[in-house]
């Protein structure tokens, strides 16, 4: 059963790191991207949601770790 679980928490912990990243990203996009601006006319209501979505991500993450490894 432990193997299960090992598993399943490796894929966990790369799923939520891959979502970070994927905001991460997107929050750059948005910071560095003056044509992103006719996108998106709430940059800061835009950025805001990207970083927390990250803090989701990475609060996950860190309960996981904490509690389950």
């Amino acid at each position: 059963m432990k193997c299960y679980k090992d598993k399943m928490i490796k894929n966990m912990i790369k799923q939520l790191e891959a979502k970070a990243e994927g905001h991460m990203l997107n929050a750059e996009i948005i910071l560095g991207n003056h044509m992103a601006v006719a996108d998106h006319p709430d940059m800061m209501g835009t950025l805001d949601k990207e970083l927390s979505a990250m803090s989701e991500c990475h609060g996950k993450l860190e309960m996981l770790l904490k509690y389950f490894k």
